[in-house]
């Protein structure tokens, strides 16, 4: 069974709650007009990396909250998503790493990544 990583931080999407892939992080760092130049360009730079290099699926608008997952075997995103963590934690912008075998339901996927429904929390059985 496949396994799947996904670069997350602690900072929220405003519409559900949850942990900001990064990629939201990078788009708000990105913004910051406090931003060293250095540290832009050196954004700037791998962002676009991975519009060259990354698919941004078209989803249908039931799936716009989808999570992204990178394949673990797709090394060169995985490299690139690990220098753009450095960069962000440079600018105080946790990152984690999540793994999984059960990302959701599936509802795209390429040869570096897959976008997953995420699963609703089972509930605890009550004895």
């Amino acid at each position: 069974m496949e396994t799947y990583i996904r670069f997350q931080t602690q900072l929220r999407c405003s519409d559900t709650g949850r942990p900001a892939g990064i990629f939201v992080a990078a788009g708000r760092v990105e913004d910051r007009t406090t931003l060293p130049n250095a540290t832009r360009e050196r954004l700037h730079e791998v962002l676009t990396w991975f519009n060259r290099n990354l698919t941004v699926p078209k989803l249908d608008k039931a799936d716009l909250r989808c999570l992204f997952w990178f394949r673990s075997d797709s090394q060169p995103v995985i490299s690139r998503l690990w220098e753009l963590a450095y960069l962000l934690e440079d600018e105080g912008v946790f990152v984690s790493k999540v793994r999984t075998r059960q990302p959701g339901m599936i509802v795209y996927r390429d040869e570096h990544q897959v976008a997953a429904k995420p699963q609703r929390k089972k509930q605890a059985l009550r004895v």
